[in-house]
């Protein structure tokens, strides 16, 4: 009943937003909604997840700051929920398309009948051909649950104890990336960079083809030595409208979703403990 009510929520929440999108859709606004379907597994997620995002863009007149809001729901194959929930601005100077921003989020992933989450906070400074992107992200809450939990009890005081558990990792990532220059309906983008999880670090790679507004391919992969290497692939169709301000179409990658770690990572482990 209460996973109910949670999907409930989300979809009054994300209604609420695509009906505020649609009321304030103006020259200087830009709003996208995508359906996204993720093959693979990422690092502490085991599942591909289907995925409804989104974005609002919202530019003043004088055209140097932009607020945005951007939601994001996710089915995981295993038949739990996530969700992301987070805003923040870009801003650029004046006729170039050059910029920087700043977002927060607040992250959720239901596991095993129980609730995990956590808050981000990123930093980000673009180009028209490259991007650096800081992400970084902190459980809130219980960071660790039991998953399953069993003990034996023998003659003479002596016991034999299981436990399993998840653990939600905390952390950060850092990107760099680099578009390539467009083509007519397509353009691409690669991306690499490190990631830090508790006390490990990996590293990240994807490619991402744009073709025509509407559909979107991205490849990734990942490598640490606890979850050793992770392939992922994704397939995007997005709707869009509001435009943008005039005169901004070779900054269409000011408007783009921000690059983070959406689907919070768990470890899983599990331990025996006796007295014999």
């Amino acid at each position: 009943m209460d996973s109910k009510r949670s999907m409930l929520r989300r979809a009054i929440l994300f209604s609420g937003l695509l009906a505020i999108s649609s009321a304030t859709a103006t020259e200087y606004s830009r709003n996208t909604v995508t359906g996204r379907q993720n093959f693979g597994k990422t690092p502490g997620n085991e599942h591909g997840y289907s995925s409804l995002d989104g974005l609002v863009f919202r530019r003043f007149s004088y055209d140097h700051v932009s607020p945005f809001l951007d939601v994001r729901g996710h089915h995981l194959n295993d038949g739990n929920f996530a969700a992301n929930i987070g805003g923040g601005f870009r801003a650029n100077l004046e006729d170039r398309c050059i910029g920087f921003g700043m977002n927060a989020y607040y992250d959720y992933r239901g596991y095993h009948s129980h609730s995990l989450n956590q808050v981000g906070v990123g930093a980000e400074i673009f180009g028209l051909h490259w991007s650096i992107n800081a992400n970084g992200y902190i459980p809130v809450g219980r960071d660790q649950v039991q998953l399953f939990h069993c003990r034996f009890d023998y003659p003479g005081g002596f016991f034999m104890e299981k436990n399993k558990t998840a653990t939600l990792l905390g952390g950060a990532d850092l990107r760099f990336g680099f578009r390539f220059p467009n083509l007519p309906s397509f353009s691409s983008t690669l991306e690499v960079g490190p990631y830090f999880y508790r006390d490990f670090f990996g590293v990240l790679g994807s490619y991402t083809m744009q073709v025509t507004n509407y559909m979107r391919f991205k490849f990734g992969v990942t490598h640490d030595r606890v979850f050793g290497t992770k392939l992922q692939g994704e397939v995007a169709l997005t709707i869009s409208w509001g435009g943008g301000k005039k005169g901004r179409k070779n900054c269409d990658d000011f408007y783009r979703p921000i690059p983070r770690a959406e689907i919070l990572p768990v470890f899983k482990c599990c331990r025996w403990e006796t007295n014999f």
